[in-house]
């Protein structure tokens, strides 16, 4: 995001957009607003569908070598937390929630809220809404 000094209001720079919606999260007066939904809002979305198509899923997070940015990049990222081990269950927001919670307890604060101006939990928050009346929370 840069300012248009001849407009004075702000323009986004495709350039630098990853695509995430952190600047709708972190914009202090809350003037932007995603097109559709956010980034997180829509990753839920296409996890919820691509599980529907299962009878039986199991969810498995390996919490190793955890960089800033996410694994989708095609270059190896440094990591940035150490390694805390493997979570599995049939439940994925339980899943999820307990590797949230187990980096924030190792690290003693929410490390990619500090990295990255968002925190993962605007992700579960947005599975949460999606995977609502889903199983119980068990991992």
């Amino acid at each position: 995001m840069k300012l248009n000094e001849e407009e004075r209001r702000p323009e986004p720079s495709l350039a630098e957009c990853q695509g995430y919606s952190n600047c709708t999260i972190v914009c202090p007066q809350k003037a932007l607003k995603p097109m559709v939904a956010t980034f997180d809002f829509l990753l839920a979305e296409a996890a919820k569908a691509s599980v529907s198509k299962f009878r039986k899923v199991y969810f498995v997070n390996f919490l190793q070598r955890m960089a800033r940015l996410c694994d989708c990049f095609d270059e190896p990222l440094e990591p940035v937390i150490s390694d805390i081990g493997i979570l599995a269950g049939s439940d994925i927001l339980a899943v999820e929630k307990a590797s949230y919670d187990l980096i924030v307890k190792k690290e003693g604060k929410d490390v990619f809220r500090e990295l990255n101006k968002k925190s993962f939990a605007e992700q579960l928050k947005a599975a949460e809404e999606v995977f609502q009346g889903e199983a119980p929370r068990r991992i």
